[in-house]
């Protein structure tokens, strides 16, 4: 229980036994609705942040501009001959390891996981305007 032991095992012993009840039964909503209360502050705080998170981001769109983006995109690769998205990324990604590793600016540690530095960036970016 919130309060240690049940105590209603030695209610002979206290005179108004109809008080005592009333006061676990007060003592228990009390607590339950102090907990209720701490959850529900610390789920609207992180509503609230994640809600200010979303306003911030510059990219969310509506649904419909989304789907005719989708739409669009998909007839322009279909015309033109585009790779697929997951392919582009993939490329792109290797070449950001190897282009980091030729220049230094990314070493493997010990098990085998590319890091990176902020020199990465700015090698990559080269070779994209050249």
């Amino acid at each position: 229980m919130l309060i240690g032991e049940w105590p209603f095992d030695d209610f002979d012993q206290y005179e108004n036994q109809g008080v005592m009840v009333f006061y676990m039964i007060l003592f228990g909503v009390v607590m339950f609705f102090m907990v209720l209360n701490f959850f529900l502050a610390i789920v609207v705080d992180s509503f609230e942040s994640t809600k200010q998170e979303i306003e911030e981001y510059k990219v969310e769109g509506s649904l419909f501009s989304d789907v005719w983006h989708l739409m669009v995109q998909f007839v322009m690769r279909q015309m033109r001959r585009w790779p697929s998205r997951a392919l582009f990324v993939e490329k792109l990604s290797l070449y950001r390891e190897d282009a980091a590793k030729r220049t230094g600016a990314a070493v493997e540690d010990e098990s085998g996981i590319v890091v990176q530095t902020s020199e990465t960036k700015r090698v990559v970016l080269e070779k994209f305007r050249t």
